[in-house]
C-alpha cells in the first residue's frame, strides 16, 4: 500500500490478486478503479481500506489495511 496526497494504491502479493469483484471501501476516501491493483482519492492519507484477495478459487476479505 503506498499514500501520497490522498492517493491510495494496495496492491497483492504475489500469487495473490486484487479481488475486483469484492466491495471494497475506503473509509476516508472514494474507489476510484480496481484491476491489477486498487486505487482510491481521498483528502489524506489517513483510516481504513476494507481489502479483498484472490488466488485462484481461494478469496480472502475483508482484510483492514490501514492507511498512513
Amino acid at each position: 500500500m503506498s499514500c501520497r496526497g490522498g492517493e491510495v494504491t494496495v496492491t497483492a502479493v504475489q500469487p495473490w490478486g486484487v479481488n475486483a469483484n469484492a466491495p471494497w471501501k475506503w473509509d476516508k476516501g472514494a474507489k476510484v478503479s480496481l484491476d491489477t491493483a486498487a486505487k482510491f482519492k481521498g483528502d489524506k492519507c489517513e483510516g481504513t481500506i476494507k481489502a479483498y484477495v484472490v488466488n485462484g478459487n481461494q478469496s480472502k476479505g475483508p482484510i483492514a489495511v490501514p492507511v498512513r
